[in-house]
């Protein structure tokens, strides 16, 4: 029975209401606001923390950004002043290094 239809029957249609029921009703309807209330808070609370989530996850991807580009004008540096191995036994290796780096470069460089 809603709360209305309640009221309607108590106070017009019957003379005998049991007000104790009115008095169940009103408490139900009470303790439901109270918990749809907290509800609303923990859920603001939770949206709260995953905003200051997202806000440090997009500062420390900024921060990883410039160290990726810091990284890559490095290895870039390297490779352009690199004319070739140490010494021939360091050759096969040495190879392999700048080939890496040349596909990290391609990957990564901003021309």
């Amino acid at each position: 029975m809603n709360l209305e239809k309640l009221f309607d029957t108590c106070f017009w249609e019957d003379p005998d209401f049991d007000a104790d029921e009115v008095i169940a009703c009103i408490q139900a309807a009470i303790a439901e606001r109270d918990v749809l209330k907290d509800a609303v808070q923990q859920t603001s609370n939770h949206i709260e923390f995953i905003d200051s989530k997202l806000i440090r996850s997009e500062r420390e991807n900024e921060e990883l950004k410039a160290t990726v580009a810091q990284c890559v004008e490095a290895l870039r540096d390297l490779h352009d002043w690199q004319n070739g191995p140490p010494l021939a036994t360091y050759a096969v290796p040495w190879r392999a290094a700048m080939d890496m780096a040349e596909e990290l470069l391609e990957l990564y460089e901003v021309v």
